[in-house]
């Protein structure tokens, strides 16, 4: 299966404590740091994939990610709101749907999980050390198969922030090495779309809408808010969980527009939102959705998008100067924001699942705004990098492996594919449930590794035979039905007036998105300096690893800003007069309003 050209790699860090018995000091706990990792075959890799495919001197042009900002799909409007009702109240499937964008045929995916490197990929010196396990005892190849005039076959790697940061600093610190295999060019590192989900959740849970703006002052509405009605445990600012965030969130979401959904039908003269007789508001709702007309259904979806999914609802209080009849109302911007921000983290749940690469290549500029606004510098730093992957330095055909690769299917059913790095950390999670339940002096992490790692696909095709000789049941839980609770907030939410925009005063959240766009040119240019010197055989220092931390370039950020560097103002799409026309109030507002960064793009 290695020698097939359509495989790629997945590994990540697995980190245990095991237990050993000392005849001195007795029972002390040793910490294990391993990695493990996956090979799996995807058939929308180019069979004669090779490093030619990659030009690492094409810089990436800042002004395109501007540009790509602006691109919509119009159906996108009201296909989410119209899940979101459908879920709630019964509403019928004929209505607007999760519009297809260029969606992978649903096939299934060969897996299998490789032996456990008992090396840590967390350090550069563990990074070597694994890759010369997976590549040369794990696929028993040899050191001379990675000669260029052998082989120019290049590797698609998938993982998670570290992992690619770790990938790529080897691949630059390596330039100058002589021999193929240490040189790491044949091997392209991919930022997965598990990690880069969870990071995007953070932002919401841990940056900007918990409980307080960055000036300190307390948001009417916000997670914590939403949380006192819902009851969700282990979330906090701090360190939040992550399913059981993203539970908060999608039903603090669905509640937000089903108050909207009710007050626009409170406001409406044209919707028969009466109650009769002893009905209840819910009820009434419900009768008012069946009884209403596609025409107007679709009316009201719009006015939703136009109240919180727009870039004058996302500016809120700053769009008075444009508009004068626009009302200030910093507790609703506050709102619209946040619902913005997790209908990009939705979106991203939902393209992956449906293996739809054009929803997740339209994603990548959205991300890279966020996560550079939010302070989140080693993620935004990846996106750029992932950006630059899908642009013209690489050729159409990598670019639709690499999105291609970035999921799995293992059942080749719609909807059930999940992001490659999320399919790892379901492997590690076996290997921490084994440990959990059977680990003690005898039962080691190297028998849990032979029991699981080694015996999975075995277990597997046993599974499949002896499944025919009994009864088959499902291994799913029947889902939580929290469509009562939705509705009971969101209704609570428009009780409050939280659902309709009214002057009033209160706690602003920061604007993350005009801070991304101050940061986009510098960022681009300090990316495409390290790439200018690696293309040219130059070694690159190691960036700092932290996430958060300010970025220190040295010397390559000077060299980025050298007058007259021609090089610099192609790849940074211009100079400072330049971009500054490029990301002007004026033109920002015509992309803004083409579709925006917060376009209301089904979330679910």
């Amino acid at each position: 299966m290695a020698k097939d050209p359509q495989v790629l790699i997945a590994y990540d860090n697995f980190c245990r404590q095991e237990q050993k018995n000392e005849q001195v000091v007795g029972q002390k706990n040793e910490q294990k740091n391993m990695t493990t990792s996956l090979i799996a075959k995807c058939q929308y890799i180019h069979k004669n994939i090779n490093k030619g495919m990659v030009n690492w001197k094409t810089p990436l042009l800042a002004k395109s990610i501007i540009r790509n900002l602006g691109s919509k799909d119009t159906s996108m409007a009201a296909a989410i709101g119209n899940e979101i009702i459908n879920q709630l109240f019964g509403s019928g499937g004929s209505r607007p749907q999760w519009p297809v964008l260029d969606e992978l045929i649903h096939a299934l995916t060969q897996v299998l999980s490789l032996p456990v490197s008992m090396n840590d990929e967390a350090s550069l010196k563990g990074t070597y050390a694994v890759h010369e396990d997976v590549w040369l005892r794990f696929l028993k190849f040899c050191r001379e198969d990675f000669k260029a005039e052998k082989s120019g076959r290049l590797w698609l790697i998938h993982g998670d922030q570290m992992t690619i940061e770790r990938a790529r600093s080897v691949m630059k610190e390596m330039v100058e090495s002589e021999l193929s295999f240490d040189k790491k060019d044949w091997m392209l590192p991919i930022p997965a779309w598990f990690h880069i989900k969870m990071n995007n959740l953070w932002t919401v849970a841990m940056r900007t809408h918990y409980d307080l703006n960055k000036d300190g002052d307390v948001l009417d509405h916000g997670l914590k808010a939403d949380n006192k009605y819902f009851g969700i445990k282990k979330i906090t600012n701090k360190n939040p969980k992550f399913f059981n965030t993203q539970s908060l969130v999608v039903r603090g979401f669905k509640a937000c527009v089903l108050g909207m959904f009710v007050q626009e039908l409170k406001d409406r003269q044209d919707c028969t939102f009466v109650r009769r007789g002893d009905e209840s508001d819910l009820d009434a709702i419900r009768r008012s959705v069946s009884d209403m007309g596609k025409t107007k259904y679709l009316e009201v979806l719009e006015s939703i998008y136009q109240k919180a999914f727009t870039a004058k609802a996302w500016k809120g209080t700053d769009a008075t100067a444009e508009d004068p009849t626009f009302i200030k109302d910093p507790v609703f911007t506050t709102q619209a924001r946040m619902m913005q921000e997790v209908e990009l983290f939705m979106t991203i749940g939902k393209a992956t699942r449906m293996e739809d690469i054009g929803h997740m290549r339209r994603l990548v500029d959205r991300l890279i705004i966020q996560f550079l606004s939010a302070g989140q510098s080693n993620y935004g730093r990846e996106m750029i990098y992932l950006r630059w992957l899908l642009s013209e330095a690489v050729d159409e055909e990598l670019q639709t492996g690499i999105l291609a690769s970035s999921v799995l299917n293992q059942s080749g059913h719609r909807s059930k594919a999940v992001a490659t790095d999320e399919l790892v950390e379901i492997y590690n999670m076996e290997y921490s449930m084994d440990i959990k339940q059977h680990a003690n002096s005898t039962h080691t992490l190297d028998k849990t590794f032979r029991r699981i790692a080694l015996m999975r696909e075995c277990t597997r095709v046993l599974k499949l035979i002896f499944g025919g000789l009994g009864a088959t049941y499902t291994n799913y839980h029947t889902a939580k039905n929290t469509s009562d609770d939705i509705i009971g907030y969101g209704m609570q939410l428009q009780e409050k007036g939280l659902s309709s925009i009214k002057a009033r005063t209160g706690a602003l959240s920061e604007d993350i998105r005009q801070a991304g766009v101050e940061l986009l040119l510098s960022k681009v240019g300090n990316f495409n300096t390290e790439n200018r010197r690696f293309a040219r055989g130059i070694t690159t220092v190691s960036p700092n690893f932290d996430d958060g931390e300010p970025e220190d370039f040295g010397q390559h950020s000077e060299a980025a800003a050298e007058d007259g560097d021609e090089a610099f103002i192609a790849a940074g799409g211009g100079g400072e007069d330049e971009i500054e026309e490029e990301i002007g109030e004026d033109d920002w507002e015509d992309v803004a309003d083409d579709g925006a960064v917060g376009g209301m793009s089904s979330a679910l």
